[in-house]
């Protein structure tokens, strides 16, 4: 039966952005071993896409902390937009407050238009897509036409209380919000998350829990880390990562995801039964 290796992204396979030539080896190595690779990420699909083919990877796409699940990276699409009322709600709380935020959809990056007035409409467009792969568009937040098309998550930029920000979100229960980084909160539909967005993948490719692996460093990775199989925390992650996952392994820059792959090639029955 196949098996499932799920990756965070930022500070997990890749540092600044980059994939060190040495994970993508990794990866390579786990399908060798009849492993799936999954990227798990709070990064669009249209991105993540654009990472697969930039450097070579094959795999599945769980983007937007689970909001958005792409078998095989293509699809067919299981997601859980943000309900357009909820975003209204929030958008009129960022306008009031001064916050910066923007919007996701599968391949597009939404933009207020005060934030296309500050940085250049087409200037921002082509820094994002080179960089990305995105799509650019702009908005007026009176009128956020692509909600109803479904926009998978919403960035809120804050400079100081981000976990009462976060409490309050959840606790009001129609959205999902954590952390991502020292400014960013980052919201989805109410329920949401990666291990969400694991389980539906599993149930699609009828591959049971306790046969997935999930490596991660961060608050928004907790969730994935403690719900599978097995599961590793970069060691220079935060406390809440570390705390659910069941092993830790060096960071990036110390070959962490590659010794996390070869343990797991080396214990292919690690964590079968107890997840």
């Amino acid at each position: 039966m196949k098996r499932l290796f799920c990756s965070d992204f930022d500070n997990t396979i890749a540092r600044k952005g980059k994939i060190p030539k040495e994970n993508v080896k990794a990866i390579h190595r786990l399908n060798d071993h009849g492993m799936e690779f999954v990227l798990v990420s709070g990064r669009p699909a249209g991105n993540i896409r654009y990472i697969f083919k930039k450097y070579g990877i094959r795999g599945h796409i769980i983007a937007n902390n689970g909001a958005l699940c792409l078998p095989g990276g293509e699809g067919p699409a299981q997601g859980h937009p943000i309900p357009p009322e909820e975003a209204m709600a929030l958008i009129d709380r960022a306008e009031r407050e001064g916050w910066n935020y923007l919007f996701y959809s599968e391949e597009v990056c939404y933009f207020p238009t005060s934030w296309s007035r500050l940085l250049g409409s087409c200037i921002a467009s082509g820094i994002v897509n080179l960089r990305t792969g995105m799509k650019v568009g702009s908005f007026s937040p009176r009128k956020p036409h692509f909600l109803e098309k479904g926009a998978f998550k919403m960035n809120i930029y804050v400079k100081k209380n981000l976990q009462g920000l976060i409490d309050e979100i959840n606790s009001a229960g129609g959205l999902s919000a954590t952390q991502s980084g020292d400014d960013k909160v980052e919201v989805m539909a109410g329920g949401v998350n990666k291990l969400q967005g694991i389980r539906t993948l599993a149930r699609t490719l009828q591959v049971p829990m306790d046969r997935v692996v999930a490596i991660g460093d961060f608050d928004n990775d907790a969730e994935m880390l403690e719900g599978a199989g097995w599961s590793f925390a970069m060691s220079d992650g935060s406390d809440r990562a570390i705390q659910a996952a069941k092993m830790t392994t060096d960071p990036v820059d110390r070959m962490g995801f590659v010794k996390a792959v070869d343990w797991i090639i080396a214990n292919p029955e690690a964590g079968l039964l107890l997840a």
